[in-house]
């Protein structure tokens, strides 16, 4: 571990020396710099030694796949991510396809669980890899009741890599899935990614309007959230066609839900900016989870 460290470090050093010939070129320096950074958070939180860890996993070994979920989550919510990302991983490991949907569902739920703690850290890279054998579990059960939802991070990790083609096609998955299987929260939240890749990033005005249109019938109304990003994205197809005075007039009204902290966590920090030249660089990079 110690040498794969040191390899890392001198490829970060090689990655800064480097200097990029075109956009092209600079897009994919930065792939490889957070698939570096990625690699190095990973030696840094499981290459210090697993007795940390060994006790932990003796503890629980002999209880039900539930109870450990349970422990896991509450690791989770304290902060303790080693801990939680180890008992997610007994949880999943335990997955048996000829067991019943219940044990599988949380297995897929185990892969969800840990995936997102990486994708909040940023660690894009293991998140992917939680997520995608997430879905593989998932769509092994009679009801993939987590597939969309997996779907859509992994959509939302390769718009963050840049790979928009490959994002919204894992969007159409999982906006597939939330209509096979009516899940109108999951299909909003798809439907908000996809309205802000078309509008701002692809440039394809009429699919932008078309997607903000269906996000609209699935919005809920009483929801803060839901209305931010109504404004937000509704404003993003404006700025794109040139339209901007009911755009800033749009994101005025969705700075004021983001003031009164009536919106959620979920929303761009940008927004508490007066700065509608920050708000609009940012753009589609707002991903609904």
């Amino acid at each position: 571990m110690p040498h794969l460290k040191l390899n890392l470090l001198l490829l970060c050093a090689i990655w800064f020396r480097y200097k990029p010939a075109n956009r092209v070129a600079t897009m994919k320096k930065y792939k490889i710099f957070i698939i570096i950074c990625a690699l190095l958070t990973t030696c840094a939180a499981f290459g210090s030694g697993d007795t940390k860890y060994t006790k932990l996993v003796k503890k629980v070994s002999a209880k039900s796949t539930a109870n450990i979920m349970n422990i896991a989550d509450r690791y989770a919510e304290k902060g303790k991510d080693g801990e939680a990302l180890v008992l997610y991983a007994i949880v999943y490991n335990r997955f048996d396809p000829n067991a019943a949907d219940k044990e599988k569902d949380m297995c897929a739920l185990a892969r969800k669980k840990a995936g997102t703690l990486y994708y909040d850290k940023g660690n894009y890279i293991n998140a992917l890899d939680e997520f995608i054998n997430g879905v593989k579990i998932s769509e092994a059960c009679s009801k993939p009741t987590y597939a969309a939802s997996l779907y859509n991070y992994i959509g939302n990790i390769y718009c963050i890599f840049l790979d928009y083609e490959k994002g919204i096609r894992y969007y159409l998955k999982a906006y597939d899935l939330s209509k096979k299987y009516p899940d109108r929260k999951m299909q909003h939240s798809v439907l908000v990614n996809l309205t802000g890749m078309y509008s701002y990033y692809i440039k394809d005005i009429p699919k932008a309007k078309k997607y903000y249109q269906l996000s609209e019938s699935t919005r809920d109304k009483n929801n803060k959230t839901d209305t931010f990003m109504s404004l937000y994205t509704l404003s993003l197809i404006q700025i794109s066609e040139g339209n901007i005075k009911p755009a800033i007039s749009r994101l005025k009204m969705a700075r004021r839900i983001c003031r009164k902290g009536e919106a959620g966590a979920e929303v761009p920090l940008l927004c508490l900016s007066g700065d509608l030249q920050r708000i609009q660089a940012a753009g589609g990079k707002r991903l609904y989870a």
